[in-house]
């Protein structure tokens, strides 16, 4: 099979923006599934490596989705072998896929930003974002909770990542329904620290958006 490579860059976030709302919607589902198969780091691995891919060199590329790679077969083995990881072990799986967020967050901003053009693919890649930060806050949670569980209010060993899941994206869109609070003081840092990034990103996103649209009209 011919890969088209002018389809792929043109539309590089089009896999990564359609998995993301898939796994907004079917979380819930995906997270009480008994599936041994870690579905979720799969499917945005996979959704994630043409964004990756399109304009990084080959090294860079590797080097980056290598950590998520790692994340995922530890994470595998994990889940097929059933057995629950040490608070040691969890930390390190956490972390891998914390970096490797970091990392494809710092690596997206960039191409979107260095773009010259506003195109479709510009606003999928802003909105896919935007998701991948809720999701890297998420992970962060999850890392303070494997140090004390009581950080954060009504969240169980059971639901945890769930429970992150839903604090998180409620934190970066500042709606805060105030079911999950947070009660140490780093969780405290951390739920202040995304209820600036989600407003201040959407404002420098769309702040860009504007300025590349007005200066290709200047130049049309």
């Amino acid at each position: 099979m011919k890969i088209n490579w002018e389809h792929l860059l043109q539309n590089k976030f089009n896999y990564l923006l359609i998995t993301e709302v898939v796994i907004l919607i079917a979380y819930p589902l995906l997270q009480t599934s008994k599936m041994k198969l870690p579905i979720v780091p799969l499917l945005l691995l996979i959704a994630i490596a043409p964004a990756l891919w399109v304009g990084l060199s080959r090294k860079i590329f590797l080097a980056v989705f290598s950590v998520g790679v790692f994340a995922f077969l530890l994470n595998l083995v994990v889940s097929v072998t059933a057995k629950d990881l040490a608070e040691e072990g969890l930390l390190v799986l956490l972390t891998l896929y914390a970096v490797f967020f970091f990392l494809a967050i710092v690596i997206l901003i960039t191409k979107i930003s260095s773009g010259a053009t506003v195109s479709a693919d510009t606003i999928k890649g802003g909105i896919s974002i935007y998701f991948l930060l809720g999701l890297f806050w998420a992970i962060l949670y999850m890392i303070l909770l494997t140090f004390d569980l009581s950080a954060l209010t009504n969240v169980s060993k059971e639901t945890v990542g769930l429970d992150c899941y839903y604090y998180s994206f409620a934190t970066l869109t500042t709606l805060g329904y105030g079911d999950i609070t947070p009660v140490a003081d780093y969780a405290k840092i951390l739920a202040i620290l995304e209820a600036v990034t989600g407003p201040v990103y959407l404002a420098i996103f769309v702040a860009q958006i504007i300025g590349m649209n007005i200066a290709q009209k200047m130049k049309g």
